[in-house]
Formats: structure tokens, sequence, C-alpha cells
């Protein structure tokens, strides 16, 4: 290697393993409990030759220096716990404690499948915010999966603060789950409702700036109106306003819209 770099040309660096060969170590994940899983017998690439750095050699360089304490990520992740292990242990660095997420499943056309991020739009956070979707309905749609008493905590509690919740790992489901978008749709009605108008407003307007301009623009022309529209329905007695998401209001408040222009 130091010749190739004195002359300029392309290297590799890799992980030099211990070649425990057909060892097993017990490691405890956080979810799973203790899993066996084969020790490290692979010298894996840690620099590539455009000098950019690997997935195993960042997630421990980074994760040591922010002192991380808990690791989560996917459970496809399991299969190369040993090679990260082995070099916290060679680095003499502590190993944090592990989370392995099961991956959120999708049914479609009654087949059932793991969400796909190529295939499946669900799958980036762009699609929720592009139907109008407010971030705070999806992190705590997020957080019922997560934990399954966070909804009658929710219920009891009404302030979609989900940073007050008593967040449990061992209550998150060890075998994943199946993403329902009826389930999804309560949490934007729920939040959207219990804002004022004032604020549903400024939520509109900030949407339609990003995904629909001549919208955003004949708003802002008289931005006072616009506001007073979302008042025209108030309410009721042990009643809540009947609302989706951003973008279903935005549908129903065109009419009122244009009529101002």
């Amino acid at each position: 290697m130091l010749k190739k770099i004195k002359n300029n040309e392309k290297f590799i660096i890799r992980f030099k393993s211990n070649d425990n060969h057909n060892k097993k170590i017990i490691f405890h994940d956080e979810i799973k409990g203790d899993i066996n899983i084969a020790e490290n017998d692979l010298d894996v690439v840690i620099i590539k030759s455009d000098v950019l750095p690997t997935y195993h050699f960042t997630h421990v360089v980074d994760d040591h220096f922010m002192k991380t304490t808990i690791a989560a990520r996917g459970e496809e992740w399991i299969s190369s716990l040993s090679i990260h292990v082995e070099m916290f242990n060679v680095l003499n660095w502590k190993t944090p404690k592990y989370v392995h997420l099961s991956l959120i499943n999708k049914i479609d056309n009654d087949n059932n499948h793991k969400l796909n991020k190529r295939k499946d739009p669900e799958s980036s956070a762009d699609f929720f915010f592009q139907e109008g979707y407010p971030k705070e309905a999806v992190i705590n749609y997020l957080m019922s999966i997560a934990n399954s008493n966070f909804e009658q905590w929710l219920s009891e509690n009404q302030n979609f603060n989900f940073l007050e919740f008593p967040f449990f790992i061992h209550k998150i489901n060890f075998d994943g789950e199946l993403f329902d978008i009826n389930k999804l749709n309560y949490f934007p009605n729920n939040f959207l409702s219990s804002l004022e108008a004032n604020n549903i407003s400024k939520r509109i307007f900030e949407y339609a700036n990003v995904y629909d301009q001549k919208l955003a623009y004949l708003i802002k022309k008289d931005f006072s109106y616009f506001a007073k529209i979302l008042n025209i329905e108030r309410y009721k007695k042990n009643q809540e306003r009947i609302m989706l998401n951003i973008l279903m209001i935005m549908k129903w408040l065109i009419f009122f819209i244009m009529m101002n222009i």
C-alpha cells in the first residue's frame, strides 16, 4: 500500500480481523435480547479507493466521539454487528448498547412486504410533507408504532409533545409493524383541530409556498381574508372541526380564495 501511495495510485484500507473462524459470541440487543452471532473473520474495507470511509468505520468513529450510548438501526445490520464490536474492542472504546429495529411492512394488492425506499413513496418523509401531513402528526404516528401505550398517553395529555412521553425501548414491537394509512390519518386530524385558525393559516401558506406557489400568491395577496375563511367553521360543544391534513384543507378552501380574486 505504501508503494501505491508513493506512486499516487488508488488504494483501499482494510480492518484486519482476528481470524476466529466458526466461533460464536453472544451479544445482547435491547429489543431482541441475547443473540448468537459469528465472530468477525472478515478483513472488511474501511477506507475505499475514493478515500471515503465505509459505514463500518464511520459508525464506530462517529458514535464514539458523539458519545452515543444507544445505537438504533435496522435489523439488517445484525449480521455486521461482530465487525463493529471487534472494532470497538481493538480501539479500546466502549461499545454502545444496540437496538436493532424490525422494518415496517406494507400491504399492497394483498401482498405483505417491507417498505422499499425505491418502490414505496411512504418510505420517504417527503411523501408525507407533500401530502400535507404536519410533521407533528407523522412523529406522533411513529411514536404510536414504537410504544403501544403512546395513544393512551396522548388521549390523556392532548399536548402532542412526544418529548414528554415516557418512552421505553422494551415496549418496541419485536416483530415490526404494519404501515396503516387509516391510523396515520387520525393524528393530523386531531392535531390540526387543536390549533387556532391563525396558526393553521400560517402552516397552509408555508405549505403552498413550497408546493403551490400560485396559490401562495393568492393567499399572500389578502392574508387576513384567508385567515378569516378558517374561522367560518367554529367549534361546537364536544365536537372538533373536521379536517384531514393541510392538502385537504387547501382543496376545501380554494373556492373561497378564488372568489376574492
